[in-house]
């Protein structure tokens, strides 16, 4: 017999790839191996108290984020879903160092630009005056 979620508890509902949770619950045969399964795949062992709880640590596989199905078998088949989510992080931390002095750089060229073009002389019509002429 399948039961939904009643007898199921999930540590944490929403994960990353590979993050642990906890499973546990009760309503399991006395002393009955446990096996903890997510979408078909294997992911924990455990054994039954002889209350008919359960408790044990898995980690989801690595087969993409979205809605899993999580399925405790131990006499009775139980059923939860847990959400495993993406993330995406920088791999190449020196890459923004890189971009970030790029920057840098090309500011300085402009802000060199901006000063040394109020710097240069300005031509007029031919005739040079020094100030020494005067």
């Amino acid at each position: 017999m399948v039961k939904a979620g009643q007898l199921v508890t999930l540590s944490h509902r929403t994960v990353l790839p590979g993050e642990a949770t906890r499973v546990s619950g009760n309503g399991c045969v006395q002393n009955a191996p446990v096996t903890i399964s997510i979408d078909g795949t294997v992911v924990g062992h455990t054994v039954a108290t002889s209350a008919g709880a359960y408790s044990a640590l898995i980690n989801p596989p690595d087969i993409g984020a979205g809605q899993l199905t999580v399925r405790v078998s131990c006499g009775p088949v139980f059923l939860s879903t847990i959400q495993v989510v993406a993330t995406s992080k920088a791999s190449n931390p020196e890459g923004g160092a890189a971009i970030f002095g790029v920057f840098v750089l090309l500011g300085l060229v402009l802000l060199r630009g901006q000063i040394g073009g109020s710097r240069r002389r300005r031509r007029t019509s031919g005739v040079r005056l020094d100030l020494e002429d005067l």
